[in-house]
């Protein structure tokens, strides 16, 4: 993401999304280790959770939520 999302925005997201995820956790996060590592683009924001496969259109609606920031 090019910017954090706002926090009482996130938070709406997360409750609307929270079902996809595993244990409900959604969260805005810095670059891992790995992509550190992997000179990615670490100046831009995350979102971070394990997917529960429920249908990847599930998926896409959070993808469409976050687009909107």
């Amino acid at each position: 993401m090019n910017r954090p999302i706002p926090e009482k925005a996130f938070q709406a997201v997360k409750e609307e999304f929270s079902w996809i995820a595993e244990g409900g956790v959604i969260r805005q996060m810095e670059a891992t280790p790995q992509e550190v590592q992997d000179k990615d683009v670490v100046s831009m924001a995350r979102i971070g959770l394990r997917y529960t496969p429920k249908g990847f259109a599930d998926l896409r609606g959070l993808i469409d939520a976050i687009n909107v920031f």
